[in-house]
């Protein structure tokens, strides 16, 4: 899946979908950065591998057709996700701060 700057993988088994993941490329002063913005695999089908090969197919199709000099995402400190993309050589950023402003509480909030 692509588009001029999306980019995408999905994992299937037959007709079924079984993960996928969405990143945007980001212009940036010496290159493009790659934004992971959502990657999921289904419950009943993680820990078999699929999560890594969409992650290693996604960030060497960005290395290959790309000016990607580097790539990030969000996530919660301390998680799953912290430790699964660890293992992948991602770190926290020492030069990033996530700021964030509440435009809205949320519904049923005060």
């Amino acid at each position: 899946m692509e588009t001029s700057t999306f980019r995408g993988a999905a994992a299937t088994d037959g007709d079924q979908l079984v993960g996928m993941l969405l990143g945007q490329l980001e212009g940036w002063i010496d290159g493009d950065l790659f934004l992971i913005q959502e990657m999921c695999v289904a419950p009943n089908r993680q820990n078999v591998g699929i999560g890594r090969r969409l992650l290693e197919y996604a960030l060497a199709q960005v290395n290959a057709t790309d000016q990607v000099i580097a790539a990030y995402l969000l996530t919660d400190g301390e998680s799953r996700a912290e430790a699964f993309y660890s293992r992948y050589g991602f770190g926290r950023s020492s030069g990033k701060v996530v700021l964030n402003l509440r435009l809205k509480q949320p519904a049923g909030h005060r």
